[in-house]
């Protein structure tokens, strides 16, 4: 059952993150790169790995780990985790612009091992965040499935401008029946990034004009992504401005109009 997935060897300081839900989901996306051919990226240190200030007035510890290959740019996996058994996984797979794929994005919030919030969806390249007909066909079954058994809650102000209509958000309640709602989000989570990846590889090379309108708008996602204050306040509270700024910027949501459309020769 996908909450009982084993924990993966991990390539990055996963092992220091608490040993519970959302790092063996975390661990298991990883796997599946890497079992996939996807190559790890260099992350700088400083990066990759975060821990508080001195002087913090919050305790969080991020982890990072990017891998990339001829169809994604950046597979990037965070792990976080602090006071109060705060934990989150935010996975962003970006393809290379070359190719017109939505994104793969999904996060996970949980406190003291509860899950409080799950997000999943193949994030829109369109301006009006419609999916190609190839992906809402393909696609659609393993949502409705989800949408039978889930009561979808409504996405956070910062989503509403990014995310298509295959989103999947949850807020889990309480007690046995969260732990099922759970559950079957994880089935999604795996089922969509599955399925997902087998339809970016198969996504043909499109000419030039259509590559600026897919950078374009995977620039959107990150602009929008940045906006979101209640990310960005936390970060700060640990490791200060500056340096939040330049985690969110360079790692979390990094694409602008002057990002590579597609691999090297």
């Amino acid at each position: 059952r996908a909450r009982r997935v084993a924990r993966a060897r991990a390539s990055w300081r996963s092992d220091e993150a608490p040993d519970g839900l959302i790092t063996r989901t975390a661990e298991a996306l990883v796997a599946r790169w890497r079992a996939g051919g996807a190559r790890q990226a260099e992350l700088e240190p400083s990066m990759a790995s975060l821990r508080p200030n001195a002087d913090a007035d919050a305790r969080l510890c991020v982890e990072n780990v990017v891998y990339e290959d001829d169809v994604f740019r950046k597979m990037h996996c965070e792990l976080a985790w602090g006071d109060g058994g705060f934990e989150v996984l935010h996975v962003v797979m970006y393809p290379w612009a070359e190719r017109a794929a939505p994104l793969f994005a999904a996060d996970m919030v949980s406190f003291a091992g509860r899950v409080s919030l799950c997000i999943a969806d193949v994030a829109p390249v369109t301006e009006d965040l419609s999916l190609s007909s190839s992906y809402a066909r393909a696609l659609a079954p393993t949502f409705d499935a989800a949408r039978r058994g889930l009561r979808l809650r409504e996405l956070p102000d910062w989503g509403r401008e990014i995310l298509g209509p295959l989103c999947v958000c949850v807020g889990p309640k309480v007690g046995p029946e969260g732990e099922r709602e759970v559950e079957q989000f994880l089935n999604y989570l795996f089922a969509l990034h599955d399925a997902y990846v087998a339809l970016a590889r198969a996504e043909p090379i499109s000419p030039e004009s259509t590559r600026e309108k897919t950078l374009a708008a995977q620039t959107r996602f990150c602009d929008y992504q940045l906006e979101n204050i209640k990310t960005r306040r936390a970060l700060e509270r640990a490791f200060g401005v500056e340096r939040a700024d330049r985690y969110m910027r360079d790692v979390l949501f990094d694409v602008t109009a002057r990002t590579p459309c597609a691999p090297a020769p």
